[in-house]
């Protein structure tokens, strides 16, 4: 697995410059916050070079917990985090969703993807 193409929001995984505290979305003022968004940043590159998911996330949720005083381990941090991981080793199987947010999921993509011909997509 390779950085190489790894884009998540239209930025460059492979150029952190910028993941600040407020890209992370941490406690604004908080005096650790910055060298926080700086081991976070580097906790996603060394997650990206795990040899699986698991390992990679281990790394991932060490780098929040450590840093949960400045607001590592809230919702949008941590999803942050995970969208990388998802980016890099793909989305975790269905199979994780309980049968509601299945259901708003699946609701979602019907919205999402209607009126789409997917199946001509496919068959070039």
């Amino acid at each position: 697995m390779t950085t190489d193409a790894v884009f998540i929001y239209d930025r460059d995984m492979t150029n952190p410059d910028g993941f600040s505290a407020s890209d992370w979305q941490l406690f604004a003022g908080m005096p650790d916050a910055d060298l926080a968004a700086v081991e976070l940043t580097d906790a996603v590159f060394a997650a990206l070079r795990a040899s699986n998911r698991a390992d990679a996330e281990v790394i991932a949720r060490a780098a929040l917990e450590k840093w949960q005083h400045v607001g590592a381990y809230d919702t949008e941090p941590r999803n942050l985090m995970m969208s990388y991981l998802n980016a890099a080793f793909g989305i975790e199987p269905a199979e994780a969703l309980t049968c509601s947010e299945r259901a708003s999921l699946d609701a979602a993509l019907d919205t999402m993807f209607a009126g789409l011909d997917l199946a001509g997509s496919w068959s070039q």
